[in-house]
């Protein structure tokens, strides 16, 4: 698989990560697409871009949803983010498509409260396995959990404890970049 024919698309995190990507020499090129605040109904209009520019990459990732978690009832996240996923696979025939779980965040929607956060962290633990099991079930649909970058280890996490430190977004870097090698063969990736 040709890495430079990838594309990452979702929130700040991905837009993060894109930049420090890019701060780099690297060996290849990823089109990282993050949009700060990105929610998932607002994914539709991004994919659409990506089809007028004429991207046609072998591998799309997907890591959207966390913005909607504490405004939103699980289930309607869900519905949002399959029928995105839906649409991807239905508009990009010849991709792989990601869904990369939801990653964990040590505050949600500014509060940190223990109790807030382990019901926050419970939906998106139900949103993420839904989503994966769902694009499961398509032939060219994948799906990477980052278990790696978890809220229990110090450093992961910048100072306002839901986007990444340097060291998270090299993380989700490489975890990317190792999934790209192992797609063709594997559905499912735990790292």
């Amino acid at each position: 698989m040709n890495i430079a024919d990838s594309w990452v698309l979702g929130d700040s995190i991905v837009r993060w990560t894109g930049v420090q990507f890019n701060q780099r020499a690297r060996q290849f090129r990823i089109d990282w697409e993050g949009y700060s605040g990105l929610r998932a109904e607002e994914l539709h209009s991004k994919i659409q871009f990506g089809l007028l520019t004429g991207k046609t990459p072998e591998t799309i990732f997907i890591h959207v949803g966390g913005n909607n978690i504490t405004s939103n009832h699980a289930c309607k996240i869900i519905r949002t983010i399959k029928r995105e996923i839906k649409y991807i696979i239905e508009n990009f025939e010849s991709s792989l498509v990601v869904w990369i779980f939801i990653l964990p965040r040590l505050s949600w929607n500014s509060s940190s409260e223990i109790d807030y956060c382990k019901k926050m962290n419970s939906k998106r633990l139900t949103i993420n396995r839904t989503i994966s099991n769902y694009i499961l079930s398509f032939p060219s649909g994948r799906a990477l959990n980052i278990k790696s970058i978890d809220t229990q280890t110090p450093g992961f996490f910048y100072q306002d404890n839901v986007h990444l430190s340097q060291v998270g977004y090299e993380m989700l870097i490489d975890a990317v970049t190792e999934t790209l090698a192992k797609v063709k063969t594997q559905k499912y990736v735990e790292i």
